[in-house]
C-alpha cells in the first residue's frame, strides 16, 4: 500500500512539472527522440537484425559446433563470447538482448547467462571514444580513460565468474539437462519478417524510454541550475547523454563523472536492460548490483592509474 501512494506521489510531481514547465518537457522529450533518430536507430537496427538471424536460423550454433572441434577452442562457451562481442561492439542495450535470445533459444545455459548479466551490457566504442572520452581529454591522458573503463569491465567479469562458482543457484543451473532448442519450421521469408518486426518493437521500446528519461534530465536541469554539481549529477544518473552533455569544463572531477556515467548507463539505460532482457526481480538487483561495482572498480583504476 506504501508502495502505490508513493508512485502516486511521484506521478503527481511528475504532472504538475510537465504542467509548470511544458516548453522544457518538449524540449527534453524532443532531444531524446532526435538521439534516438540520427544515432541508435542506424547503428542499433542492422546488428538487431543480423544477430536476430544468427540465433533465430541456428546459423551460429551450428557455427559455434564446427569452431569446438577445434582442439583449441574445445572447452571454450563459444556462444557467450558471441554474446560479449555483441555488447562490446554493438553497445547498450544489444549485450542484455543477445544474452535474452541465446538464453531463450536454449544456446546458452541460465548459469552463463546469470555471469553474462554482470559485464555484457556496455557502451560501444564509437560512443565511448567518439563522444564520451573527448569531454575529458584536457583532464586525462586517453590511453589511461581507456584502461580504466575496459580493465573495469574485465574485473568485473573475473569477480562474476569467481562469484558464481560459489552461488548455489548458479552452480545447480550448470547441471541442468538443457533441452533442444526449438527448430524453426517457418520459411525464411516469415522469420525474416519476424525478426524485422521483433527489432523495430525493441527500438521503439527504446525511444520510449529515452524520450521519458530525456525530459526527466531537462526537468532536473531547470529545476536545480543554481547547483551545476547537483545538476550534472542527477541529469547524469538519470540518463547517461544529457548528463555528458552538460559536463563542467575544466572541472578536475570531469572524468571521473564521464566514466561514472558510462559504465553505469543511467537510468533510461537500466530501464531498457530489464524490459529487454525479461528480467527477474533477484536478476534487477543483481544487475544493478554489479553495474555499480563495475562503476566503482573503473574509478578507483582511473584514480590509481592518474596517481602514478
Amino acid at each position: 500500500m506504501l508502495t502505490n501512494y508513493l508512485i502516486l506521489f511521484v506521478i503527481f510531481i511528475l504532472m504538475a512539472a510537465i504542467l509548470t514547465h511544458p516548453a522544457i518537457c518538449v524540449a527534453g522529450a524532443a532531444s531524446g527522440l532526435l538521439t534516438w533518430f540520427n544515432s541508435v536507430l542506424p547503428s542499433l537496427f542492422p546488428f538487431m537484425v543480423l544477430t536476430g538471424l544468427l540465433i533465430r536460423t541456428g546459423v551460429l550454433k551450428q557455427l559455434t559446433e564446427r569452431l569446438s572441434r577445434v582442439p583449441l577452442l574445445k572447452r571454450l562457451p563459444l556462444t557467450a563470447f558471441f554474446a560479449v562481442l555483441c555488447g562490446l561492439l554493438c553497445g547498450y542495450p544489444m549485450g542484455i538482448r543477445t544474452v535474452s535470445d541465446l538464453k531463450q533459444t536454449r544456446q546458452i545455459s541460465t548459469r552463463q547467462a546469470n555471469i553474462l548479466y554482470a559485464f555484457v551490457n556496455q557502451p560501444g566504442p564509437m560512443f565511448v571514444i567518439g563522444y564520451a572520452m573527448p569531454q575529458c581529454i584536457s583532464r586525462s591522458r586517453p590511453a589511461l580513460f581507456l584502461t580504466a573503463f575496459y580493465g573495469g569491465i574485465l574485473c568485473t567479469a573475473l569477480l562474476a565468474l569467481i562469484f558464481s562458482l560459489f552461488d548455489k543457484r548458479t552452480v545447480n543451473a550448470q547441471h541442468e539437462q538443457k533441452p533442444e532448442a526449438p527448430v524453426q519450421t517457418a520459411s525464411a521469408f516469415i522469420l525474416f519478417e519476424d525478426i524485422l518486426m521483433s527489432s523495430m518493437t525493441t527500438l521503439t521500446k527504446i525511444c520510449g524510454y529515452m524520450m521519458f528519461f530525456s525530459l526527466l534530465a531537462a526537468l532536473l536541469g531547470e529545476l536545480i541550475p543554481q547547483y551545476p554539481l547537483m545538476r550534472l549529477i542527477f541529469t547524469g544518473i538519470t540518463e547517461m547523454t544529457s548528463g555528458i552533455s552538460t559536463i563542467i569544463p575544466d572541472h578536475p572531477l570531469t572524468p571521473y563523472f564521464v566514466l561514472g556515467f558510462i559504465s553505469f548507463g543511467g537510468l533510461s539505460i537500466t530501464a531498457q536492460s530489464f524490459t529487454l532482457g525479461s528480467l527477474s526481480s533477484n536478476e534487477q538487483i543483481r544487475y544493478l548490483l554489479w553495474k555499480f561495482i563495475q562503476t566503482a572498480l573503473a574509478l578507483i583504476l582511473l584514480m590509481l592509474l592518474e596517481s602514478v
